[in-house]
């Protein structure tokens, strides 16, 4: 079966499941009994993955473990069964060996759904990371199979190994996905990376490092930036600006994380088996989920924080919506809903455990609603600022139009005034000029006469 074929009937997938197996066999390269699997063994193990699924953890646990050679061939059975309910019991028991025999660092989970250049460059991303102990699972949320499977096969040989295409048949949302990445997960760690987002290429270098040296943490995020995004005008998208995500907070605790969400999954790095032992992705959830599983794991440990350079850029596109938009925009109405929904469910989960709290939970009502009726006065304050402002600009652009059309008369006078001035300059030169031209005219008569005066006295001087 390839990655990401449509999935069959139940017992077809595990007639399947006995054909790859018997063809998956690898040559050991040491003969080392608890490596080596015999033909009879194998003939049991296949045996008994055509039986009823309650036999299944049964029987994986007892002989997969000695066939290492159909780890390859069971991590595509655990791609292909893992959204299958009547397959479940097979995929876990699967995905059991697998996490014990070939288990990567990280398990890369890529919610994704009909953008294909989204997810071109989030394969691109992950490939540069300078940490490459990494498996990726393409989760196709009920998008088009066809355009994902041909990326894949126009990826490198070295990459499209390291990656597999889970198709589901019908669209699960972002928690009903995510669980579906977290059932394929085989690493120790687990990083959910959307199709939409990036990485810097030592994000995984850094957290992988950060959770190895610090055991008793469950999670751990980094410092992010927030790439705005907007239309190239070629079917792209380039930045705009970017900002930092919560620049004022150093600590991730369970403290902080009660008032709003500190983290985003794409600055988040998280132990597999913490996630799964929190009890995974909240399906009933459709936002939100990453606050409510953030929650339930800072209840049992800590969340580190990775201090300094940006390691996870988080893109958003204003006034996008649908499948190329941003949840945090698109959705913003339904996390608004499920925020309230969400600390309703545990407070309730709380009074029922504890119902002598019931009469705290009233008295934090009281001071709610004292709280909600300040905010109301502050709100009509606020609305009674606004409309003297709005007064105010009225006035202001009032009198700006009387000042602008003052000032129109002004430069209308100025400009006669000028051109009066010019014509007065202009007749002045004039008469300036034929003044000089007269004296320029009696001085050539006079001159003429004195010469006349000098021939008249040179002709009596000979007369004599």
């Amino acid at each position: 079966m390839a990655d990401g074929a449509t999935l069959p009937a139940p017992f077809a997938l595990r007639r399947r499941a006995k054909n790859l197996l018997l063809a998956g066999r690898r040559r050991p390269q040491r003969a080392d009994s608890a490596a080596v699997a015999t033909a009879p063994a194998r003939h049991r193990l296949c045996h008994r993955l055509l039986g009823t699924p309650d036999r299944h953890q049964r029987a994986v646990d007892h002989s997969l473990h000695r066939c290492r050679a159909a780890a390859p061939v069971c991590q595509r059975l655990v791609a292909a069964a893992a959204h299958d309910t009547k397959n479940r019991k097979l995929a876990f028991a699967i995905g059991h060996h697998t996490r014990t025999t070939t288990m990567p660092k990280v398990s890369i989970i890529i919610r994704s759904k009909d953008r294909l250049p989204f997810l071109a460059r989030a394969l691109a991303d992950i490939a540069a990371q300078t940490c490459t102990d990494w498996q990726a699972h393409i989760i196709n949320d009920g998008g088009d199979a066809a355009g994902i499977d041909a990326l894949l096969a126009a990826q490198p040989a070295a990459l499209r190994d390291k990656i597999s295409a889970i198709h589901l048949p019908q669209n699960l949302g972002r928690s009903g996905s995510a669980q579906q990445g977290l059932d394929a997960a085989t690493g120790e760690y687990l990083a959910l990376h959307d199709d939409d987002d990036t990485w810097h290429p030592d994000f995984l270098a850094r957290t992988t490092a950060w959770l190895d040296a610090h055991p008793q943490a469950a999670a751990v995020a980094v410092r992010t930036e927030v790439i705005h995004e907007e239309a190239d005008g070629n079917g792209g998208w380039r930045e705009c600006r970017r900002e930092p995500l919560q620049p004022g907070i150093h600590d991730l605790s369970l403290l902080e994380l009660l008032v709003i969400n500190r983290a985003v999954p794409i600055g988040c790095l998280y132990r597999t088996a913490d996630i799964r032992a929190a009890g995974g992705y909240n399906a009933a959830l459709p936002v939100v989920e990453d606050w409510d599983l953030h929650l339930r794991l800072t209840r049992q440990k800590t969340f580190g924080l990775i201090e300094g350079t940006p390691l996870a850029y988080w893109h958003h596109r204003h006034g996008v919506a649908g499948d190329w938009g941003n949840s945090m925009h698109d959705l913003a109405h339904a996390h608004w809903i499920y925020d309230r929904r969400l600390r309703d469910e545990a407070m309730r989960d709380t009074l029922r455990t504890a119902p002598h709290l019931f009469g705290l939970a009233l008295q934090n009502g009281l001071h709610m609603r004292h709280t909600d009726d300040h905010v109301a006065g502050l709100h009509g304050h606020l609305e009674d600022t606004r409309g003297e402002l709005r007064q105010l600009l009225h006035e202001c652009l009032h009198k700006q139009d009387a000042l602008q059309e003052q000032l129109h008369q002004l430069t209308r006078e100025l400009a006669l005034e000028r051109e009066a001035a010019a014509a007065a300059r202009a007749a002045a030169e004039q008469a300036q000029q034929q003044a000089q031209a007269r004296a320029e005219q009696a001085q050539h008569e006079r001159a003429e006469l004195l010469s006349f005066i000098r021939r008249i006295k040179r002709l009596r001087f000979w007369k004599r």
